[in-house]
């Protein structure tokens, strides 16, 4: 069940797409990549993209590898990876929340090159089948501000 989808402005941020998709029993498998799907219709304009990541003090490392592979309108593909630091070296864990930690990762400040329909494909790559901690996902895509581009 996907949650969060946000096509206004929330606090002075301009969010074309943002949804958090939830980890059935916190427990993130290599079978189970989640799906995010969102239009782009302004190939001018610079965006930020970026995940959200929901996680316990459960997650057994300091950080957490994330495979996207995209999907454009042409049926073009890539794939990417992004490595994301939770905890510090010394434990402390990164982001805001007590039981529930939330990290914003930014990723890239990118211009669409095609209108249409894109889709995103979010697998862990851990090496370890059952990743325990990860309470959901989130991707977005951010409008930046004429001062920002």
């Amino acid at each position: 069940m996907a949650a969060g989808l946000l096509l206004s402005s929330c606090g002075g941020k301009e969010f074309v797409y943002h949804e958090n998709i939830p980890v059935k029993g916190e427990i993130w498998r290599m079978e189970n990549p989640l799906s995010f799907q969102f239009p782009i219709t302004d190939t001018a304009t610079v965006y930020l993209v970026g995940l959200n990541v929901r996680y316990t003090l459960n997650y057994p490392m300091q950080n957490l590898y994330v495979f996207l592979h995209t999907t454009f309108p042409n049926n073009m593909q890539t794939s990417d990876t992004i490595s994301v630091n939770l905890f510090s070296k010394d434990g402390t864990p990164f982001g805001s929340g007590n039981r529930i930690k939330e990290l914003d990762v930014p990723i890239a400040k990118i211009r669409f090159p095609q209108r249409g329909q894109y889709h995103i494909q979010m697998e862990q790559g851990m090496r370890k089948n059952e990743l325990e901690g990860v309470v959901s996902m989130g991707f977005y895509v951010l409008k930046k501000s004429g001062a920002e581009n």
